[in-house]
């Protein structure tokens, strides 16, 4: 496969022909990462891709699960096809129009993204799903993300959905990253590197210190070698061809860092306050009288999960209205972990791992909401969540 491909040739032709020279993949799927992509392709138009690369570059979530740039690692073969059944099964949901125009707003497109997994993990239940329903007459006029029913209890619900982002000083932090190496995609989508951000840099040290990065990442490929860049007390970063990969996990492993990951200054936020304020602020979309799922995701909420439980359980108490917040997060890793699980009462986690990814999902019910799902319905919403149910052992 040729990798050396500029970023902005994003587009479904070029993805695809990606995907068909992957000599991993056997015929079968191959031919069923093709009709994922052809789905997507009429589903969601064939110049989205061109028009949100131009706007976002490689952050926009779409990007997350067709290989940017061009990482065609199991995890985005197996969210291209899961993407395409994701849609499937949303096909015939009133409104859904609405919801796939979003993933071309800027303030909208992450929701979008989270709303569609979410509703078609209820879809694939057999829920029946309405996007954007009216009020349902609360006092604030303000109106839930969907209205949920399933039909064997006749029971129905409604959905909210929030994507808390991250803090100032986290997103500062991130974007310092970014950064750091970004001036690598635009050389060669195909060199590696691992590092670390020590401290946050001023922006026109930040500056110098992308230059520096871009300079040798053009000396790493034009050499073909491994080339560091040491700022004291701000960075350390190598970077080398992929062939040279066993030399750069060998440095990563000197330097105590993860080989091709890059790390960032150390966090001091929050999780549990944070989610506490959301939890309070976004309880106001959904309607009395059902009961109601509120999903919030954050990717860095789960350092200490028994706190967390401790410290949020009580904020969903006060919501009589609220059967349960589910809090989810995901991350991308190069360490091999281990799944695992936990149950506190009626409250449960799971922190799945698969090949370089990993899913952390809180669900926090509320024993004292006014009206409760069924046993079944219950049953279903946790398979939505957590899956057939897994293995992995409890703590």
């Amino acid at each position: 496969m040729n990798s050396n491909v500029p970023i902005s040739h994003f587009d479904w032709a070029q993805i695809a022909l990606s995907f068909e020279q992957i000599e991993s993949l056997s015929p079968e799927e191959t031919d069923e990462i093709r009709d994922a992509l052809n789905y997507l392709r009429l589903k969601l138009g064939e110049g989205i891709l061109t028009r949100i690369e131009a706007k976002w570059r490689l952050r926009h979530p779409l990007f997350g699960f067709l290989g940017a740039p061009f990482n065609f690692a199991p995890a985005t073969r197996l969210g291209v096809v899961k993407w395409s059944k994701n849609l499937q099964a949303l096909e015939s949901c009133e409104n859904v129009g609405r919801v796939l125009s979003d993933f071309e707003r800027r303030n909208k497109c992450e929701h979008a993204y989270r709303l569609v997994e979410v509703a078609a993990a209820f879809a694939h239940e057999g829920m029946k799903i309405l996007f954007e329903p009216p009020s349902s007459g609360q006092e604030n006029g303000k109106r839930a993300d969907a209205l949920v029913e399933y039909p064997p209890t006749r029971e129905r619900f409604f959905l909210e959905l929030s994507r808390q982002g991250l803090a100032n000083a986290q997103l500062e932090a991130f974007n310092a990253m970014s950064d750091c190496y970004a001036p690598l995609w635009k050389i060669d989508p195909a060199l590696r590197f691992s590092g670390k951000l020590l401290k946050m840099p001023a922006e026109i040290h930040l500056e110098e210190i992308s230059r520096r990065v871009e300079a040798a990442g053009l000396r790493a490929l034009a050499e073909k070698k491994l080339v560091e860049v040491i700022d004291e007390d701000t960075l350390e970063m190598a970077i080398c061809p992929s062939d040279k990969l066993p030399e750069l996990e060998h440095w990563s492993k000197e330097k105590g860092l993860s080989p091709q990951g890059f790390g960032g200054p150390r966090d001091n936020t929050s999780p549990a306050g944070r989610l506490a304020g959301k939890i309070k602020t976004e309880q106001e979309q959904l309607p009395p009288g059902s009961a109601n799922v509120l999903v919030l995701e954050n990717d860095s909420a789960f350092s200490d999960v028994l706190t967390l439980i401790s410290d949020l359980e009580e904020k969903v108490y006060r919501h009589r209205h609220v059967a349960m917040v589910i809090v989810r997060g995901r991350y991308n890793t190069n360490r091999e972990e281990l799944s695992w699980k936990l149950e506190e009462g009626e409250h449960r986690f799971e922190h799945q791992a698969t090949v370089r990814h990993v899913e952390e999902i809180l669900l926090l019910s509320n024993r004292f909401a006014d009206v409760k799902p069924s046993g079944e319905l219950r049953s279903r919403l946790l398979h939505a969540f957590f899956g057939g149910g897994s293995d992995a052992p409890s703590v």
